[in-house]
């Protein structure tokens, strides 16, 4: 599926997206490109079976350092260290 509908859970995107919002998430660009800093994506968190909307925040050779943007309600990178590549799944468009 290229194009996958998400609905935000939580504030930790906030002020950039918000508890409830629908995003769009597309695979298309990372199947050319590597996700880069500054990108909002997609990522299956490494401890738990869920699926979490993060900020690219840093990248170390193929690994990624994802953060939300309110910082003080995030759980992230920060959290459980840098994640694989294969773990971000879709980059999202608004």
């Amino acid at each position: 599926m290229i194009l996958r509908r998400f609905k935000v859970s939580g504030n930790s995107m906030e002020p950039a997206l918000k508890h409830g919002q629908q995003v769009i998430g597309e695979k298309l660009s990372y199947y050319f490109r590597n996700p880069k800093c500054g990108d909002l994506a997609v990522v299956r968190h490494p401890n738990k079976n869920i699926l979490i909307v993060k900020r690219i925040a840093g990248i170390t050779g193929e690994k990624y350092f994802v953060e939300g943007d309110n910082k003080n309600a995030s759980d992230d990178s920060r959290q459980f260290s840098f994640i694989s590549r294969k773990n971000i799944l879709y980059r999202v468009i608004q």
